[in-house]
């Protein structure tokens, strides 16, 4: 019952964190900082928190210290919502379901061959410490990464072809 309850918590975490990021996002903006600035914030929390977690995640041996850094870094990680989810909205308003649905599929294809890899780590070493430390560096590196690639100018994506059904009368 108690590892049944630990597990729902980093779930519970995200919801919360998520809908609050929200919150937090449309404050900063009703105080006036820019939407650029807005968004780079929820970003740095949405991923130096996650890699400050799994860094520390490797120090962990016992579950529910190790259930504590998960639920750190599954809940600053959900914070994205109000940030590069919202970010795509800001910059690609009519592109932004093209975008969003692109950069999950290519997240989803890293996940599936990540998993696979994790496996392999874990079995040739028997640990996860690597998998842990390489996570944080990637969740690290992404806030830098969009640092750089964040402006605060629509982008300019084309349009979708329309295609019209013309009927024969």
């Amino acid at each position: 019952e108690v590892i049944t309850l630990l597990s729902t918590l980093p779930y519970i975490g995200m919801a919360v964190s998520s809908f609050n990021a929200g919150l937090v996002a449309d404050i900063m903006l009703s105080k006036g900082l820019p939407v650029k600035t807005v968004r780079r914030i929820i970003m740095a929390v949405s991923c130096f928190g996650p890699a400050v977690a799994m860094t520390a995640l490797t120090k962990m041996s016992a579950p529910l210290p190790a259930v504590l850094c998960i639920l750190a870094a599954l809940s600053t990680l959900a914070v994205s919502s109000a940030g590069y989810h919202a970010y795509v909205q800001d910059v690609a308003p009519k592109q932004a379901g093209r975008v969003i649905g692109f950069t999950n599929t290519v997240g989803t294809l890293f996940g599936f061959f990540g998993t696979a890899l994790v496996g392999a780590i874990h079995e040739r070493t028997g640990s996860f410490h690597s998998v842990f430390l390489v996570t944080g560096a990637v969740c690290a590196s992404a806030f830098f990464a969009f640092w750089m690639a964040s402006s605060s100018e629509e982008m300019l994506i084309p349009a979708p072809i329309q295609h019209q059904n013309k009927r024969s009368t």
